[in-house]
């Protein structure tokens, strides 16, 4: 057998190979990028799972969509269009998880997601810890015993 017919063997062989391993790889992600955005919106959200699946399938429909054409090599306005349309949906994101979460002090696991400081003003809430930029209180983490107080000073 030539060299030149081993290397198109080799090359046959690594082609049925590659072909197979990259579909599954893509599918891979998929997975993985549902994955986490099911957990860390049922965990954060305490909304219902079933809810949550919906909303991620349905939202990933145009992500993937837009990464599509974001990673199209060929094509200055597809990458246009997908990088806007990715913009817009990280932005609704962060916006839709903010109104989610706005009065969530817990996540599923019981880890404080809210922290609190009483000023002169009443009870401020902050999603991190850190000082109070007018008055200099500390934000405290929210505590299952504190949380009731905190809603009668509300």
């Amino acid at each position: 057998m030539s060299k030149t017919s081993k290397a198109l063997v080799i090359l046959v062989v690594l082609l049925f190979l590659l072909l197979p391993t990259t579909i599954a790889v893509k599918w891979v992600a998929y997975a993985e990028i549902y994955d986490y955005f099911v957990s860390r919106l049922s965990d954060v959200t305490g909304l219902n799972l079933h809810l949550i699946k919906a909303a991620v399938l349905l939202a990933l429909v145009p992500f993937f969509y837009a990464l599509r054409l974001f990673c199209s090599p060929f094509s200055l306005t597809k990458r246009r269009i997908g990088g806007t349309i990715l913009a817009t949906m990280t932005v609704a994101y962060n916006i839709v998880l903010y109104y989610a979460t706005k009065n969530v002090m817990f996540s599923r696991g019981g880890v404080p997601l809210r922290y609190f400081a009483l000023t002169p003003e009443g009870v401020k809430y902050s999603d991190r810890p850190g000082v109070d930029p007018v008055y200099g209180v500390e934000f405290r983490p929210v505590t299952p015993s504190i949380v009731r107080t905190l809603r009668l000073l509300e």
